[in-house]
């Protein structure tokens, strides 16, 4: 049956984009029977996997560029994400008062199944893989979506009434559904570091669209929230829900935290397992399986399923993703690493004798505090040309760090790496950016693929 809203109704998406989302909300708004005009600045040649899916469909496309009349001519606007929301097409559409949803919005009005929300500067993605992963141990039928690159509308005609739905929120995504006044039976915020100040006009307010996830919880439903970030307890002073705290020590009050190595539940302090048992790396991923763990113990699922779900999970693709190893150098994908924040967490877990593959695109972050720590942890540093490398480079200097070199493509990021490697002695090479991919590489994950590629290749 056709969904009324949109059958036979002209609807605009605006932003196709590459990850995706803007393939996944066109091929189901062409299957309820509307009339889709999709728009993107960029052209057709940046977009051409995305329109090579699209090619068959009754789809009208603007491209590499919008216009007026597709924001005012239209009953209906599917907003990209990625788009903000100071779009003056949006203003425009706004104006006229034009409808505006995101794939988010329409999946939320359409189910009604227990839905458990994660958000999250960091962790995001391996916090949903990994709740998906223990709930399947456990024996019952999750389906993530989201930010985690599947958009919810693709597994709408395959969940049940009683699947869990796991989904990955980004700020964006968050921002973009606050006109529902929803939140999650089950909201998970993993933690809040400085990111996206290229967009939001400080950290503060950064933070505040973060809280969102519990904003409009009722004291029926459960927050798991992070105290390792004190910027969190100051923005949840309204919140009605229950909440369940974790910690990766062993703070007073903490319903999860670490201890000797093992993590422990404050209920009769038992004992779940021994980080050392846990088979993906550790670092800012120990919070990540606490608040994992948070959601399972919520859903009573069993501490033996538990254990075994963090004894066989492998990861999330482009976070501390282990590609191959080479004559004892091991090569690590953390493309996913896009904040500083996130690449100082994986010289952490991995510790010394690495050759970094940093840089990027400014996100208006401090490199401070890497550029203090890379000598304790790097051999040497690959810079990726972009404006957040000229801001490592200054950092670096003022640090005393002098060893690192330019390299204006993967290929030649990954050879030189590899040349130094030898020369050091290092036990890892690390594509860890710290920045945002625009300009060299089509998204965050095309660089990650590239390096993968390109490591394979050696």
């Amino acid at each position: 049956m056709k969904h009324p809203d949109y059958f036979r109704k002209r609807v605009t998406v605006m932003g196709l984009g590459l990850h995706g989302g803007g393939v996944a909300v066109t091929q189901w708004l062409v299957k309820q029977g509307a009339n889709v005009t999709v728009t993107d600045l960029r052209d057709a040649r940046t977009l051409r996997q995305s329109l090579d899916v699209l090619k068959k469909l009754p789809v009208r496309f603007v491209l590499g560029g919008h216009r007026n009349r597709d924001f005012i001519q239209t009953d209906c606007i599917i907003k990209n994400p990625g788009v903000p929301t100071t779009s003056p097409y949006i203003h425009i559409a706004r104006q006229h008062h034009i409808p505006i949803e995101t794939d988010i919005s329409i999946f939320l009005k359409l189910v009604k199944n227990q839905i458990i929300a994660v958000t999250g500067t960091k962790g995001k993605s391996t916090t949903t893989a990994l709740i998906t992963h223990i709930l399947k141990t456990a024996g019952l039928s999750p389906f993530m979506a989201g930010n985690i690159r599947i958009s919810p509308l693709t597994i709408l005609d395959r969940i049940t009434p009683h699947s869990p739905i796991i989904l990955e929120l980004s700020s964006w995504q968050l921002e973009d559904i606050e006109h529902l006044h929803w939140s999650p039976h089950i909201a998970v915020l993993t933690n809040i570091m400085p990111d996206h100040l290229n967009r939001y006009p400080s950290y503060a307010s950064y933070a505040k669209v973060k809280s969102l996830i519990c904003k409009y919880q009722t004291d029926k439903d459960i927050f798991i929230f992070s105290d390792d970030f004190p910027i969190i307890r100051s923005l949840i002073k309204n919140v009605k829900s229950k909440r369940v705290i974790f910690t990766t020590t062993a703070k007073p009050g903490a319903d999860l935290f670490i201890e000797k190595n093992s993590i422990f539940t404050k209920k009769q302090k038992t004992r779940i397992i021994d980080c050392k048992k846990i088979t993906f790396p550790g670092g800012s991923n120990y919070g990540n399986c606490l608040a994992a763990i948070a959601v399972a113990l919520t859903l009573r699922i069993s501490l033996d399923s538990i254990r075994k779900a963090l004894t066989t999970f492998q990861g999330v693709p482009g976070r501390l993703e282990p590609i191959r190893s080479i004559h004892n150098v091991s090569f690590i994908n953390d493309t996913a690493a896009t904040t500083p924040d996130a690449t100082l967490s994986a010289l952490s877990a991995l510790g010394r004798a690495i050759i970094l593959i940093a840089g990027g695109s400014d996100k208006k972050l401090s490199y401070k505090e890497l550029s203090c720590q890379v000598r304790k942890h790097c051999d040497y540093i690959i810079l990726l040309p972009g404006t957040a490398t000229q801001k490592m480079i200054r950092e670096l200097e003022h640090a005393g760090f002098h060893d690192y070199k330019m390299a204006h493509s993967m290929n030649r990021a990954v050879r030189e790496a590899w040349k130094l490697a030898g020369e050091h002695s290092s036990k890892y090479v690390v594509l860890s950016p710290g920045a945002a991919s625009f300009g060299l590489f089509k998204n965050e994950f095309d660089r990650g693929d590239q390096f993968t590629a390109y490591v394979k290749n050696i």
